[in-house]
């Protein structure tokens, strides 16, 4: 089926094609419940017509200058379901070489918005989830209006941002490299050092060391508690996996 228009065609004396335009032109339009494209083997057993594979090296490609997929009702509430299934998914905006199609290079300006009232990523289940997520980027940010949260092992390690404040909790928490602490800081529990320089020190109940003693010695603190994880890992919603393909 085609609706491109020739125009200005020229033939050699052979009658071989040598020069012209095919502009696509016109519309077709698919009018019906249920719209099957299908790139499949079948065989008959038993009297009935069953699917036997799916066709080696079958292809289906759209191209256009916009492709959209839209599924919503009279009032234009958005409705319905738009799923992809394969074993190697790939969405891009890349420059692709004119002759073979091949990727080229990343297109300039291009965007890409993902947006729904609940996202998902990673995981459909508490058991079915993926092996490994990488994000890479020359700059990334994660924005949340309340609630920022990275959890390890259930909540075993936390680094919670909420509420204007920054919490980080775990069995053990360790710093490396320099740390510069520019705000008052409350240790809840002993503080082991091998060396500090303090430009003032005020003890307000004792004071002790092997060769300076003033005071009583204090016993440890009562310790600070542990951080609890405010987010929690919800399933995906359910597929709808009925078929559209004709009986």
């Amino acid at each position: 089926m085609s609706t491109s228009n020739p125009k200005d065609l020229t033939y050699d004396a052979d009658g071989n094609l040598t020069s012209g335009e095919y502009t696509a032109e016109g519309d077709v339009i698919f009018k019906t419940k249920n719209l099957t494209v299908d790139c499949v083997d079948y065989e008959v057993s038993d009297g009935e017509l069953k699917m036997k594979a799916q066709t080696a090296d079958s292809t289906v490609s759209v191209r256009a200058e916009k492709t959209k997929f839209l599924s919503a009702d009279a009032e234009g509430k958005a409705a319905g379901s738009f799923t992809v299934n394969a074993k190697a998914v790939t969405v891009k905006s890349m420059d692709v070489d004119k002759d073979s199609l091949a990727d080229s290079a990343l297109a300039a300006g291009s965007t890409m918005v993902l947006l729904s009232e609940k996202m998902y990523a990673g995981a459909k289940s508490s058991d079915v989830k993926s092996k490994k997520v990488q994000v890479v980027s020359e700059e990334i940010g994660a924005f949340a209006d309340n609630t920022l949260e990275a959890q390890q092992g259930d909540g075993k390690a936390v680094v919670q941002l909420d509420g204007g404040k920054t919490s980080i909790g775990g069995d053990k928490t360790q710093l490396y490299g320099d740390t510069t602490i520019n705000a008052k800081t409350e240790i809840k529990d002993e503080l082991k050092a091998p060396k500090a320089t303090i430009d003032h020190v005020e003890a307000k109940s004792s004071f002790k060391s092997p060769n300076i003693k003033d005071g009583m010695s204090a016993g440890g603190g009562g310790g600070g508690g542990s951080l609890s994880a405010k987010l929690t890992v919800e399933d995906a919603p359910a597929e709808d996996t009925s078929s559209t393909e004709a009986e």
